[in-house]
């Protein structure tokens, strides 16, 4: 099979001899992704949200997004209460770095790294013209407002994520200023730019089976009206109109779609969209295959017209003000259709011309019936309602031309008018938010800085000074950050696409990473625009394959996966001369391999995971394999894109992580994996996608599904190592740095974190952690005793001062003597 660096040189220079070259900073390789048919690259994307939803497998009669749901709620609602009381006990409010006592002995501080100037996703956007702002909605579940040049950019919910936002919307009302959310499965607002947020009544359903597809507000009276599906699953799928007269506070079902509301059939919201004026009076409309309706005065439909649509499913609704009546274009089954007087008629246009990436995708002008807009793969723009289509910019366009072409994949293109009815769009993109004020004629990147949106998959330090940083993301390909100072860091990308599994065998001199479909390796990671590529051998990988560094030699590491002639093997990659080979293991584990790892104190004992939860040890290399016997119950059926950590202070010893909704999400081994415990205590029922450890193994750390956590040893149980200042996000990955004393995590939606440890830092008597002892520290104590508040285990470690394992008077006389002896 010719290797996959030769397809894409070939590829390179054919383009380059053509007429459109592309601008690649480096002549970077073309990533595998577009390599592909382009309608396939919509596929492709499925494997990736295919990839991750396998990797919380759970027993079928368990429900991980509801366990995550109720397990992220339990630390929000802490961290909530905990944020008000420092608001209140603070002059200076809420602050970044905010000292975090985790537990007697554990404390820190986190620190935002980056990236500072490579965004991630942006979902939706709004402009709020009368204050100068913009918001907008991350992946990550984060609104963040700037000013209109992009600039001032915050992130208003850290502390609480809302993961699948669609709407942004800011209405105005008596004295209220007011900025409405919706999401899939949620619909909040806030009256204080997210300081705090309230979830409207009426929509319970959404959170269980259900979904919200279209949210809208009709200009005349700010009522609220939401396309939703009631039911989950094509046998029970109907969809449903839901109105709000209160500004979003409670909503009310005003239609079911089905034969009630005279329609032909019962169908879910796939075959239906809403769509009402966003800047003038007038109606809501309906959707329906190749049927169009209005929505009534009393809660009816009033049929409007037929589309000619020859096929059905897949709707989108969009449109604006004509001179006398509203246009509209209509997307069904791949085509679009467009009427000019209201509905009544409608025309073909023909095919779209790409995939569309979301429902927010497809959008016109509000006020000029002939120009439309699609995102795909690519942003395109028609000035003739659809009868051609011109690129916005090829994909590469953007490498080295950051600032004015729009990076791959388009959530969102959204239209506004201001006050004097200049219209301007935003465009939401897989690395950032765009603005043009010429119909996408021009765009102009508003998150070259402080919008920290980044999704990363994986993160690796240099082990020595200057500590250089490389990282693995989503759509932003492999980074670096060379000479890493304490601040939030610009990145560098070398490569586009989705980089993961970054090890290294020589302590970060060399790079090896995974792209789904290659293996990647960096002879000099500083300057490589492009490493040396080989494409995953056989087939039967994982979409995105593990790596391990080999223990002996930098130039070489083992790629976990398939076979050639099937079964699950691992393939030795080495560097040689100007290209990669690579040697197929013959034992064949009896699942997918999901992940591997060698002991760092005895590196000829190596360990791997595999899909279906069992476990192998070898103590020869790799030569033979040993299944570990009675691992593999019930409990362990369910890992997948798991993780394992061998200790580098004691022999056989290590843990291991994966999904843990049906069984415990971490174990421990003391015996080369011989035999397992649970290792639970204190960490929620989720999926544990990285694990890694102090050298002295006095602190584990997890980057789970719903948040960071720590093992604390002397304690024997986990803790949130969250605290009031780490994001509310999915901690993919963590790695720890013993010169930085530093626990590094990255996030999927909001960038790379530190967590800089202060060991026994604890200060006895300070349980207000304010890092001074004083009269607060005795009213706490006194409130504690009397049973009127419930002291923290930190609290509780810091108040008892005679070490007798309960709060009373005798810690009350104790903290009154330090304050008086200090």
């Amino acid at each position: 099979m010719m290797s996959f660096a030769i397809i894409t040189g070939l590829f390179i220079l054919g383009i380059w001899f053509s007429e459109t070259k592309p601008r690649i900073m480096g002549r970077q390789p073309v990533p595998t992704e577009f390599n592909e048919n382009k309608s396939k690259r919509k596929d492709f994307k499925n494997q990736r949200k295919e990839y991750i939803k396998n990797m919380h497998r759970a027993h079928p009669d368990v429900d991980w997004v509801k366990m995550d749901a109720e397990s992220r709620k339990i630390r929000t609602d802490k961290v909530r209460k905990l944020r008000e009381e420092l608001s209140l006990s603070r002059d200076d409010g809420l602050l970044n770095n905010q000292f975090e006592q985790i537990s007697r002995d554990l404390s820190g501080v986190w620190n935002e790294r980056g990236s500072n100037n490579l965004s991630g996703r942006i979902r939706t956007s709004e402009i709020d013209w009368e204050n100068e702002l913009i918001y907008c909605a991350s992946s990550g579940g984060n609104i963040w407002r700037g000013s209109l040049e992009g600039e001032n950019w915050t992130s208003l919910n850290d502390y609480m994520q809302i993961t699948g936002i669609t709407m942004l919307r800011v209405v105005y009302f008596e004295n209220t200023r007011r900025l409405l959310i919706g999401s899939g499965e949620h619909f909040y607002y806030t009256d204080d730019d997210g300081v705090t947020l309230e979830e409207s009544t009426g929509l319970e359903f959404l959170s269980g089976y259900g979904s919200l597809k279209r949210s809208v507000v009709r200009e005349n009276d700010n009522e609220i009206f939401l396309l939703v599906n009631e039911g989950s699953g094509s046998w029970n799928e109907v969809a449903a109109i839901y109105q709000s007269i209160d500004f979003g506070q409670s909503f009310t079902k005003i239609l079911t779609l089905d034969y009630s509301a005279g329609l032909s059939s019962s169908q879910g919201s796939g075959h239906f969209d809403i769509w009402t004026p966003r800047y003038f009076d007038g109606d809501v409309y309906l959707l329906n295959d190749n049927d169009f309706y209005r929505v009534t005065e009393n809660d009816g439909l009033e049929f409007v017209g037929v589309i000619p649509a020859s096929d059905i499913g897949d709707n989108l609704l969009t449109g604006g003000m004509g001179t006398n009546y509203p246009f509209f274009y209509a997307h069904v089954n791949g085509r679009i259709y467009h009427s000019q007087n209201g509905g009544s008629t409608w025309i073909d246009k023909g095919n779209s011309p790409q995939w569309y990436f979301s429902i927010n995708s497809f959008n016109s002008s509000n006020i000029n019936r002939e120009n439309i807009y699609w995102g795909g793969m690519e942003s395109f723009r028609s000035t003739n309602s659809g009868s051609n289509w011109t690129l916005v910019n090829n994909w590469w366009d953007y490498y080295g031309s950051e600032e004015t072409k729009l990076h791959a994949d388009i959530p969102e293109i959204r239209f506004f008018l201001d006050s004097e009815y200049n219209e301007v769009a935003l465009i939401g993109t897989d690395g950032g938010l765009y603005f043009s004020d010429d119909g996408l004629q021009t765009v102009q990147n508003l998150s070259m800085s402080g919008l920290g949106v980044s999704q990363y998959y994986s993160t690796y330090t240099k082990k020595t000074e200057p500590f250089h940083l490389y990282a693995g993301a989503q759509d932003q390909g492999f980074q670096r950050s060379l000479y890493p100072e304490d601040e939030v860091l610009n990145f560098e990308q070398s490569i586009s696409g989705d980089y993961g599994h970054l090890v290294s065998g020589d302590g970060g001199e060399t790079i090896w990473c995974n792209y789904p479909g290659f293996t990647m390796y960096y002879p000099n990671p500083l300057t490589n625009t492009g490493g040396e590529t080989i494409d995953f051998p056989g087939s039967g990988h994982l979409w995105l394959a593990p790596l391990m560094a080999d223990p002996y030699d930098g130039t070489k590491a083992y790629l976990g996966g398939g076979g050639l002639s099937g079964g699950n093997h691992l393939f030795h990659l080495s560097m040689g001369g100007w290209s990669l080979s690579y040697e197929e293991e013959s034992y064949s584990f009896n699942g997918t391999v999901s992940a591997m790892a060698f002991s760092p104190l005895e590196p000829e004992h190596r360990y791997v995971l595999t899909s279906g939860g069992s476990f192998y040890h070898s103590s020869d290399d790799g030569i033979n394999w040993q299944k570990t016997i009675g691992f593999n119950g019930p409990s362990s059926h369910y890992f997948y894109g798991s993780t394992i950590w061998a200790s580098e202070n004691t022999p056989e010893k290590l843990i291991i992580g994966g999904s843990g909704y049906s069984n415990s999400p971490v174990y421990i081994s003391y015996n080369h994996g011989a035999s397992f415990e649970p290792l639970n205590d204190g960490l929620p029922n989720t999926l544990v996608y990285k694990l890694t450890g102090t050298p002295n193994d006095q602190y584990f750390f997890a980057a789970t599904e719903v948040g960071p956590y720590v093992y604390i040893s002397d304690d024997d149980n986990w803790s949130d190592l969250s605290g009031i200042s780490a994001p509310d996000q999915t901690y993919w990955t963590v790695e720890y740095i013993p010169e930085l004393n530093t626990a590094r995590f990255a996030t999927y939606g909001r960038g790379i974190w530190d967590f800089v440890l202060e060991l026994n830092s604890e200060i006895s008597g300070d349980v207000n952690f304010d890092e001074m002892v004083n009269i607060q520290d005795i009213i706490l104590l006194v409130n504690f005793v009397l049973g009127i508040e419930e002291p923290t285990s930190p609290q509780l470690s810091a108040g008892d001062i005679n070490g007798d394992d309960f709060l009373n008077i005798q810690d009350i006389i104790a903290t009154i003597n330090i304050i008086l002896y200090r």
